[in-house]
């Protein structure tokens, strides 16, 4: 049989036809979560720790028309940056929030059409938020931590303790 995967740079596939729900009963480390299925897809349960090893990017990728969310709290780590990336006109949900307390690099890329909501966490790194679609906070982002806008739309009815930044693109808060 097949192993879940559970450890640093392993890939979590959710290719979904149907509604699922994956619930962790103990905290996972995966370096990337890919959810690219038709239909809805929900991570709910302990936190998930990021980890890519070796300094290369962690991804959480969303290329589906369907909402996906992740209530469990995601975790950057010492080894890796992270990417978020929304892409086919749905909606990246990390309701969880982002735990960027190991001061990392952080990328919330949405095309156009396509969303991410992140309901808070704690920022001590930076965050860029890329693309042409829509990225919002609906927490508290606690932390130091920047936001820069480089392109796209920024909003939401969470708030961001650290600064928010222009960047070079063109966007909207």
């Amino acid at each position: 049989g097949s192993t879940a995967p559970s450890a640093a740079g392993d890939t979590a596939n959710f290719d979904n036809t149907s509604s699922l729900t994956a619930t962790l009963a103990t905290p996972q480390t995966v370096g990337s979560i890919l959810m690219s299925g038709a239909s809805p897809m929900t991570i709910t349960g302990s936190a998930i720790s990021m980890d890519n090893t070796l300094n290369v990017a962690a991804v959480i990728s969303s290329s589906s028309a369907a909402t996906q969310t992740i209530n469990s709290s995601v975790v950057t780590t010492s080894n890796s940056n992270l990417n978020v990336p929304s892409s086919g006109g749905g909606a990246l949900n990390l309701a969880g929030g982002i735990n960027n307390s190991a001061n990392k690099a952080v990328t919330l890329n949405a095309s156009l059409g396509s969303s991410i909501s992140v309901g808070g966490g704690d920022n001590a790194g930076t965050i860029a938020v890329n693309g042409a679609g829509i990225v919002t906070v609906t927490g508290a982002m606690t932390g130091a931590g920047s936001v820069t806008l480089n392109a796209g739309t920024f909003g939401g009815h969470g708030s961001v303790a650290g600064s928010v930044l222009a960047g070079s693109g063109a966007h909207t808060i």
